[in-house]
């Protein structure tokens, strides 16, 4: 994977992503609490934990553009 400039994202669009995934992690926790099957109990955990690694990992390059227009 490249790390030059040409293909980061800008700010907005690295902000938008982790909140993208944010709010899928919260959509699928807040399903958690009524559903009364193991399998689909699972099933959400591991999505919303998922979905907040996705988050972390759009995180990365919120900071990298965070930091290149400081600079």
């Amino acid at each position: 994977m490249s790390t030059t400039d040409a293909y980061q994202p800008s700010t907005g669009h690295a902000a938008t992503g982790v909140l993208f995934f944010v709010v899928l992690a919260a959509i699928f926790a807040a399903l958690l609490p009524g559903e009364a099957d193991p399998g689909n109990r699972a099933f959400l955990v591991a999505g919303a934990c998922l979905a907040l690694g996705m988050a972390g990992w759009r995180g990365t390059y919120l900071r990298r553009a965070l930091r290149a227009r400081r600079s």
